[in-house]
């Protein structure tokens, strides 16, 4: 069952076969691709940290204990094109979950001590990510290979720019909530009614106020000739080679994509002749693979090998 609200939120409610248990999906068309403004990076990844942080009414530490008691696993994952908040719980507790993180995407508040602290722990969670040397030669390789779209940073964003970003926290606010008209709204159910579900989130959702704001995405100029860059990391053990080229965007009606990955994993998957003659039997390599993230605009497919 598919249905929209009058302010633009597209509710999709599926029955499943698992006894007693909700997956609550939220979806927001939001990531680091509409960090448009030069010098402001990582505003997508800031704030998913900061929306477990409450509310006037439900407060973290009453947020914190009623999940503790009520969801089994809550996670979320980021990405370049959304962030997606989700959640597993007892159909019982379906409409007080509803209840609060309604409350808390329309009216989410926190301290300036959580805000210093967070700070901290995101910037501990970009220097770890930056230990790892395939983390850093795949965000150097953004860096390099794009002139003005958003994707030359990482979700994480630039660290210098990441932390002058930090102060114009209420920016990023106001920015989420309007990017309602593009969010959607997904749970998973096995016997509660869909029509009295698609009520319960009119009723804690429905009074959000539609947004229009829409990012203003740099168009990537066509690259004309081959870049390269060597990268020195100390302390980092190995050696490694990273080959990406530009690709096509991920679009439902277009094969280019599909091809592209297919073409990926014939010529570069384990299976593939090339990793078995490097890789398996003239042990030049000790291993290869290939990454292709799905982007809403021409991306880059990398194939990497140490």
């Amino acid at each position: 069952m598919l249905e929209e609200l009058d302010n633009g939120l597209r509710v999709m409610v599926v029955k499943t076969d698992y006894p007693d248990v909700v997956s609550l999906q939220i979806p927001v068309s939001v990531g680091s691709r509409n960090e448009v403004e030069a010098g402001k990076t990582g505003f997508a990844h800031f704030f998913e940290h900061m929306m477990f942080k409450g509310s006037e009414k439900f407060p973290q530490d009453v947020y914190s204990d009623i999940l503790k008691i009520q969801v089994s696993i809550t996670a979320l994952i980021l990405q370049t094109i959304y962030t997606n908040y989700h959640l597993n719980f007892s159909k019982q507790h379906l409409e007080t979950v509803l209840e609060i993180k309604g409350d808390i995407f329309q009216n989410l508040k926190y301290t300036e001590s959580q805000f210093r602290t967070e700070a901290l722990t995101v910037k501990g969670e970009y220097l770890k990510n930056n230990a790892n040397p395939i983390r850093q030669l795949l965000s150097a390789v953004r860096n390099e290979a794009f002139e003005k779209h958003t994707y030359k940073h990482t979700t994480m964003g630039f660290l210098k720019t990441s932390k002058k970003c930090q102060i114009k926290w209420l920016t990023v606010k106001s920015s989420l909530k309007s990017f309602i008209s593009l969010n959607m709204f997904r749970s998973l159910l096995p016997c509660v009614d869909p029509n009295d579900t698609i009520e319960l989130v009119k009723k804690h959702w429905g009074n959000w106020q539609r947004g229009d704001y829409v990012a203003d995405i740099p168009v990537e100029p066509k690259q004309t000739a081959a870049k390269y860059l060597h990268k020195q990391s100390e302390g980092l053990p190995g050696h490694w080679l990273l080959v990406s080229y530009k690709g096509p965007a991920w679009q439902p009606t277009e094969k280019d994509r599909a091809a592209v990955d297919l073409i990926s994993q014939l010529y570069f998957s384990n299976n593939s002749a090339l990793y078995q003659e490097l890789v398996v039997e003239k042990q030049l390599a000790s291993q290869m693979f290939t990454y292709n993230a799905e982007t809403k605009d021409p991306g880059l497919l990398h194939v990497c090998k140490s």
